[in-house]
C-alpha cells in the first residue's frame, strides 16, 4: 500500500507531465521561433549578402541615409529609419512609403551612405519576431503565444516540487547512456531542466506578463503609455505657395538626433519615424545609459528641437516594467554575446520539450491511471498544437506581398475636398473598440490619391462639426504613412456625422461633412 507521500509525490510527477501535453507541439513551435527571432540580424547577415556592410569609419549624416533612399525611390517619402542592430554590421532600414499605399525599404550603408539592396516585404528579423510574437496575427496570436508562459510557469513549479534537492545535479551530473532509453531521456530531461531553471522561470514570468499587459490594454484601462502628444503650434509652420515645394523632415534628422544625444548622452537610435504631416512629430527611439529601458522623444518637424522626452527610467511602472520585461525576454540589452546565451537556453528548452514528449510516451502515459485522459489524447486532443500552427498560413501573403488571403470586408469611398481626392476606408462591420485613455473610437483609412507628394499641413476627422479652426478643434490628426493614413476617432455619446478637414501648406482650411453608408447617405 502507497504511503501518503509517494501519492503525493506521484500526483505532483503526472501532473508535471500532463500539464503541457495538449500543446507541447505548439510550445516548441514558439520556442524554436523565439531561438530564431533572438538571432535574427546574425541570420539576416548570413542569408543576405546585398546587406552586409564591411566599411569602417564615422556614421554618414542621417540626412544623407535618408536623400539615397529617396533618390533611389523617387515617387515615394522616407517615413522611417530602422537600425536591425547595433553590434551587427548591417546596413540601415530606410522605409520608403509610395504612393500606392505599400512601402519598400532601401538599405543604405550607414557609412558611405550608399543603397546597397531595395526589397519590398518584412525583413527576416521582422518576420521571424512577429511569427514568434504573435503569430502574424495581432492580438489574437499575442494571446495564444503568450499563454503559453502559464504551462511553464506550472511546469517549472511542479518540476522543482518532483525533482528533490535538485542542487545537488550541479555537483554530481548524471546522464546514464547505457541504462536504456527510458533511463537516458529521464537524465537529460532532469539535467536540461537545472541548468535552464532561471531561463525557463525568466521566460515563464515574462510571457505571463504579456498576456496580463495586452489584456488590460484590450479592456481599455490605460496603462500609462498613451499620453496625447503635442501638436506642432500652427505658427511655427510657414505658409507654401502654389508652385513651391513644402520644407521635408528629413532635412532635420541630423538636428534632432544631436538634440537628443545632448539630452540623453549616450543614446543610440534604433527606430525613427518621420511625421505623416506638418502637425504631427518625429519621433526617436533607442537605448541610452540606462539598462534594460529605452528612451523615446518627439521633435519639432521643421526645427528638429526637442518637443518631448520619455526617458526610460522616468516611465510610469507600467511603461517601466513592460519595458524591463520585454528586454529580459528578448536579451536585447547586451549585443550578441548575451543573444548566444539566450540562444543556447532556448536550444535547451526546445530539448526540454522534446526529452519530456519521449519521457511521456514511455512513461507517464502508460502509468496514468485515469482512463479518461488517455481516452482523450487517443481522440486527438494533443492536434490542437498542430491546429493552432495553420493559424499564421492566413496571413503569411499579407506579409509576403502585403495582399491579404482574407482580407477584410470595408467600405470605400471616394472624398473629393478641394483641390484633393482621397479614399476613405472603414470596416464593414463598423464596430467601435475602446482606446486606452480615449474612450470608445472608430478607425478610418485615408488614400491620399493624385498627387506624388501629400500638399496639405494635416487632416483631420471628427464626428460632429468642428467649433473651431484650430488644430485641437478639428479633431483626430490622421497620421501613419504620408500617402496611407489612419485616425482613431472618439465616437460622441449620441450619432454624429463625420467631418474630414484638410488645412493645405496656404493656410486654407477645407471641409466636407462625409456621408456614410450606414447612415443612409446623411451622414447622421
Amino acid at each position: 500500500m502507497n504511503s501518503p507521500k509517494s501519492s503525493r509525490s506521484r500526483l505532483w510527477f503526472l501532473w508535471h507531465s500532463w500539464l503541457a501535453m495538449p500543446v507541447w507541439l505548439f510550445m516548441l513551435f514558439v520556442c524554436v521561433t523565439g531561438c530564431l527571432a533572438v538571432i535574427s540580424p546574425e541570420l539576416t547577415w548570413l542569408f543576405n549578402p546585398a546587406l552586409r556592410v564591411s566599411e569602417d569609419g564615422p556614421a554618414a549624416p542621417l540626412s544623407a541615409l535618408a536623400a539615397a533612399a529617396q533618390a533611389s525611390l523617387p515617387t515615394g517619402r522616407v517615413s522611417a529609419l530602422v537600425w536591425l542592430d547595433a553590434t551587427t554590421p548591417l546596413a540601415v532600414a530606410v522605409k520608403v512609403a509610395l504612393p500606392s499605399g505599400f512601402e519598400q525599404t532601401a538599405w543604405v550603408n550607414p557609412v558611405t551612405a550608399q543603397v546597397q539592396a531595395v526589397t519590398s516585404g518584412m525583413s527576416l528579423r521582422s518576420f521571424f519576431r512577429s511569427l514568434h510574437g504573435w503569430l502574424l496575427v495581432y492580438p489574437g496570436g499575442w494571446f495564444v503565444v503568450s499563454a503559453m508562459g502559464l504551462p511553464l510557469l506550472g511546469s517549472l513549479i511542479t518540476g522543482v516540487v518532483v525533482y528533490k534537492k535538485f542542487w545537488r545535479a550541479y555537483l554530481h551530473p548524471r546522464l546514464r547512456r547505457d541504462k536504456g532509453a527510458r533511463s537516458f531521456w529521464g537524465d537529460l530531461h532532469r539535467l536540461l531542466a537545472i541548468w535552464s531553471l532561471w531561463f525557463v522561470g525568466l521566460m515563464a514570468i515574462t510571457g505571463t506578463w504579456f498576456l496580463i499587459y495586452l489584456a488590460l490594454l484590450e479592456s481599455g484601462i490605460s496603462l500609462g503609455a498613451d499620453e496625447a502628444h503635442h501638436l506642432t503650434p500652427r505658427q511655427d509652420l510657414p505658409l507654401v505657395m502654389a508652385g513651391q515645394q513644402p520644407p521635408a523632415p528629413t532635412l532635420v534628422l541630423d538636428q534632432a538626433l544631436v538634440a537628443m544625444q545632448q539630452a540623453r548622452p549616450g543614446f543610440r537610435p534604433l527606430y525613427i519615424a518621420l511625421p505623416a504631416s506638418a502637425y504631427d512629430s518625429l519621433t526617436l527611439y533607442g537605448v541610452g545609459s540606462a539598462p534594460l529601458l529605452m528612451d523615446e522623444a518627439h521633435a519639432h518637424p521643421l526645427t528638429g528641437a526637442l518637443t518631448e522626452l520619455s526617458p526610460g527610467s522616468e516611465a510610469s511602472g507600467w511603461v517601466m516594467t513592460q519595458q524591463i520585461m520585454r528586454s529580459l525576454h528578448v536579451g536585447a540589452f547586451g549585443g550578441w554575446p548575451l543573444r548566444l546565451v539566450w540562444l543556447l537556453c532556448g536550444l535547451m528548452l526546445c530539448a526540454l520539450a522534446i526529452s519530456g514528449m519521449t519521457i511521456w510516451r514511455h512513461r507517464t502515459r502508460p502509468a496514468t491511471p485515469s482512463p479518461v485522459l488517455k481516452r482523450r489524447w487517443q481522440r486527438g486532443w494533443i492536434y490542437l498544437s498542430a491546429l493552432v500552427l495553420l493559424i499564421p498560413l492566413s496571413t503569411l501573403p499579407f506579409y509576403l506581398t502585403g495582399k491579404s488571403l482574407f482580407p477584410m470586408p470595408e467600405h470605400q469611398q471616394t472624398v473629393q475636398i478641394g483641390a484633393y481626392t482621397l479614399t476613405l476606408s472603414t470596416p464593414q462591420d463598423r464596430t467601435p473598440h475602446r482606446e486606452p485613455g480615449v474612450g470608445l473610437v472608430h478607425d478610418y483609412r485615408l488614400h491620399v490619391t493624385g498627387t506624388d507628394y501629400p500638399p496639405f499641413r494635416g487632416m483631420f476627422l471628427r464626428h460632429g462639426k468642428p467649433d473651431g479652426l484650430e488644430p485641437e478643434q478639428l479633431g483626430e490628426l490622421a497620421h501613419g504613412s504620408p500617402f496611407s493614413l489612419h485616425a482613431h476617432v472618439l465616437l460622441p455619446a449620441t450619432a454624429e456625422p463625420l467631418w474630414l478637414s484638410v488645412e493645405g501648406w496656404d493656410g486654407v482650411i477645407h471641409q466636407v461633412m462625409v456621408p456614410l453608408p450606414w447612415d443612409g447617405g446623411a451622414g447622421q
